[in-house]
């Protein structure tokens, strides 16, 4: 127990001094922590279970400051997966993407969360045991529903 709040603590500094953000930066970044799979979705109000029951989208943040995207779907071959800066402020995560997997499926590209130097900002969100992820469509959000698997 004292090591795991050890490293915990141990995390937090170095995720403040490796992307320069301030203590109460890290404070708020901590709620994000873990790892996360996509849930089910919101969209015009209306929440709904994920469209393809196959797709497998994990989102896993790091006290470092980095988080990692990946998915996958069960019946068909190949992955997505990249590798982000991100710095996590009032409901909102900048993300600079750093690494993309050299093995990901031809179509993995075209997504440009998965173009390296890729820059975003978003609204995230913690609302009870879930993240929300608001990502701008068609004039409405498309709320992401993320639940912490570990």
């Amino acid at each position: 127990m004292l090591l795991q709040a050890f490293s915990v603590l141990l995390a937090t500094l170095m995720s403040v001094g490796a992307v320069g953000v301030d203590r109460q930066e890290a404070l708020e970044a901590e709620v994000i922590w873990g790892n996360w799979q996509f849930h089910r979705y919101i969209f015009n109000g209306e929440t709904n279970p994920i469209p393809n029951p196959e797709l497998v989208l994990q989102y896993e943040f790091f006290a470092d400051g980095t988080n990692r995207l990946f998915w996958t779907r069960k019946n068909e071959p190949g992955i997505c997966e990249r590798q982000a800066l991100y710095r996590y402020q009032e409901d909102l995560i900048h993300q600079e993407v750093i690494w993309v997997n050299p093995e990901n499926a031809v179509g993995c590209s075209n997504d440009v969360d998965m173009q390296l130097g890729h820059k975003n900002t978003a609204r995230l969100k913690r609302v009870g045991e879930f993240l929300h992820l608001y990502i701008p469509f068609s004039g409405e959000d498309f709320i992401y529903v993320l639940k912490r698997i570990r």
